[in-house]
């Protein structure tokens, strides 16, 4: 894996993306000593959410925390890499990566646990 070399000058994790990680166990870690939680966010769902505001966490945290928990679960990152093309079926997806010069079709395991 090549180290992130371009950090994003990014610095608010929306409710929402907070909601998605949750299950995943990374936002409780994510946000420990995050103590500045600022503007209200206005839901435009009925559903209730537990966060009820923007958390300012700068990008290279959130990149950090979440490449972290990959590596507990046995994955990694490959960088650079681009997405040259995606499909979506309904057992799985099947992707056409581009890494290094060469291209390779990957494609989900149906048996393995979504992330």
């Amino acid at each position: 894996m090549q180290d992130r070399t371009n950090t994003s000058p990014a610095c608010v994790v929306h409710a929402r993306t907070l909601e998605v990680l949750e299950p995943l166990g990374v936002t409780a870690d994510l946000l420990a000593g995050v103590k500045v939680s600022i503007f209200p966010v206005v839901i435009a769902h009925s559903s209730p959410s537990t966060f009820r505001r923007f958390r300012v966490v700068p990008q290279d945290r959130v990149e950090r925390f979440l490449l972290s928990h990959l590596k507990e679960l046995g994955g990694s990152v490959d960088r650079p890499c681009e997405l040259v093309h995606c499909k979506a079926l309904a057992s799985h997806v099947e992707a056409q990566v581009r890494s290094d010069g060469a291209t390779a079709r990957v494609r989900t395991d149906p048996t393995e646990r979504a992330l």
